[in-house]
């Protein structure tokens, strides 16, 4: 069992992400996308979809308002579940939002004002999706994307086509302005698709 990090030796100023949000943790050989459950004392308490991750340094990435922040720190991995104590100096900052992207195959279309065509998810990010249609396709320059929870609801995106490959069936496109519920949404589908993975290996 690893002893946790005693908590006074972390910084009132050091940024922690909020409950609900993703973050990427890296531990060992270990790189995944958690979901912050919330905090115990200065600790960030982990969802990591029951994947058993090593005790001790850790880095952990996560989105604010103006880009990205890394911490560096340790993992405490005990009956309490799993918690990252951040070191009070192994704080850094991007202008870059990280986009957490997994692999998972979801129903989804791609809306037009005339018509629709139904493709598939090949991976997923809060920031954007790759997807693959049958026919090859021509998106336009801004398209809405709807993409199936598995619940019986959809969420539906703006989206802008960054580029097409594999003679126009996979198409990469970019979310515009996601946040509040939709970026919650996501956030879920992310989170469930990476829990799916760790579970199948």
């Amino acid at each position: 069992m690893a002893r946790a990090p005693c908590a006074e030796t972390v910084a009132v100023s050091v940024l922690l992400p909020d409950a609900g949000q993703l973050a990427r943790v890296v531990a060992g050989k270990v790189n995944l996308v958690a979901v912050v459950l919330g905090a115990d004392g200065a600790a960030v308490v982990l969802d990591v979809h029951g994947a058993r991750l090593p005790a001790g340094p850790a880095r952990l990435t996560f989105n604010a308002p103006f880009g990205s922040v890394l911490l560096a720190g340790a993992l405490a991995v005990d009956e309490r579940g799993t918690r990252f104590w951040p070191n009070a100096n192994g704080q850094s900052y991007a202008q870059r939002r990280e986009a957490f992207r997994v692999t998972v195959g979801l129903p989804a279309t791609i809306e037009r004002p005339s018509d629709s065509v139904a493709c598939r998810t090949l991976n997923l990010s809060i920031g954007g999706v790759l997807l693959q249609t049958e026919a090859p396709f021509a998106p336009p320059y801004e398209v809405t994307v709807a993409i199936d929870c598995g619940d019986g609801r959809a969420v539906r995106l703006a989206a802008t086509p960054i580029r097409s490959e594999r003679q126009a069936t996979r198409h990469a496109l970019a979310f515009a302005n996601v946040g509040g519920a939709d970026e919650r949404a996501l956030s879920r589908l992310v989170a469930a698709a990476q829990r799916r993975a760790l579970a199948s290996r």
